[in-house]
C-alpha cells in the first residue's frame, strides 16, 4: 500500500509541469481615481510558487497529500477600474493565463493550453494626507487550463482550475509629485482543482502572509505605470501594469 501511495504521489507530481497558480498584480493599495472616474488598464505578473496537494487520488486509490515545488504562470489581463466613491474604486479583470514550464524534469509533464483568467476586486483610502495614503484591496480571480492528448487509441484530457483571493494593506508615500512608492502585507488564499481519466487532487496555498512593495510613476497626468514584487516566503511573483485615466 506504501508502494502504490508513493507511486500515486509521483505521477501526481508528473503530471505537473506549470500550474495555474498566480500572485495578481495589486498596484498601490487605495482609490485613485475619485467619483465617477474610470480608467483602462494592461497588467502583467509572473509567479512561481510552492504549494500543497490534498485529497489525492490515483485511478481510484487515495494518495494523501504531498507538497509541490516550482510551478510557474503567466498572467496579462485587461482591467477597467471605476470610481464609485472618491475613496473607493471598484474594478474587474479579463484576459489570460499561459504556463511556463518547471525546470524540473518530469516524463509526462501537464503542459496546459492558454486559457481564460478573470476576476474582479475594490480598493479603498482608509486615511489620506499630502505625502501619505494609507488603504487596502481585495480581489478575486479565476483561471483554468486545459491539456488533450491524442494517441493511437485513447484521447487524455486533463484540466486544471484555480481560484485565488488576496487581501493586501499598507501605505502609498509620494516622494514627487509624479512618483510614488508603496507596500505592506496581504492574506492569500489559494483553491485549485485538477482532474484526468486517472488522477484528480485539490490545490492550496503553501503560505498565506506575504508581503509586496512597488512603485508607482505618472508618465503623464492621465498615464501611470507600476512596478511590484510580492512574496509569501514560499512563493513569489513580479507583476507590471499601464493605466490610462479618464476623469
Amino acid at each position: 500500500m506504501m508502494k502504490r501511495s508513493a507511486l500515486a504521489g509521483g505521477l501526481v507530481v508528473l503530471f505537473l509541469s506549470g500550474a495555474a497558480y498566480a500572485l495578481d498584480p495589486l498596484g498601490p493599495p487605495k482609490a485613485i481615481l475619485g467619483r465617477n472616474n474610470w480608467s483602462l488598464g494592461i497588467d502583467y505578473a509572473f509567479s512561481d510558487t510552492d504549494s500543497e496537494l490534498s485529497n489525492v487520488v490515483f485511478e481510484g486509490t487515495p494518495g494523501g497529500s504531498r507538497p509541490s515545488k516550482g510551478f510557474k504562470a503567466n498572467r496579462v489581463y485587461v482591467t477597467p477600474r471605476y470610481g464609485v466613491l472618491d475613496n473607493l474604486d471598484i474594478f474587474g479583470r479579463i484576459g489570460g493565463i499561459g504556463l511556463v514550464e518547471s525546470p524540473i524534469l518530469r516524463l509526462e509533464p501537464f503542459v496546459g493550453d492558454v486559457g481564460p483568467a478573470w476576476g474582479f476586486g475594490a480598493a479603498a483610502t482608509v486615511y489620506d494626507s499630502d505625502r501619505f495614503d494609507w488603504g487596502v484591496i481585495a480581489q478575486w480571480s479565476r483561471s483554468k487550463t486545459e491539456e488533450d492528448q491524442f494517441g493511437v487509441t485513447a484521447h487524455i484530457h486533463r484540466e486544471l482550475e484555480v481560484d485565488s483571493l488576496q487581501i493586501a494593506t499598507g501605505p502609498t508615500c509620494r516622494v514627487r509629485e509624479d512618483l510614488s512608492f508603496y507596500g505592506g502585507g496581504f492574506y492569500h488564499l489559494l483553491d485549485g482543482e485538477f482532474e484526468d481519466p486517472s488522477a484528480q487532487f485539490d490545490m492550496e496555498e503553501d503560505n498565506s502572509f506575504g508581503g509586496f512593495a512597488g512603485l508607482n510613476w505618472a508618465v503623464k497626468e492621465d498615464v501611470h505605470w507600476f512596478l511590484e514584487a510580492q512574496t509569501t516566503g514560499s512563493a513569489y511573483a513580479a507583476a507590471m501594469g499601464l493605466k490610462w485615466l479618464f476623469p
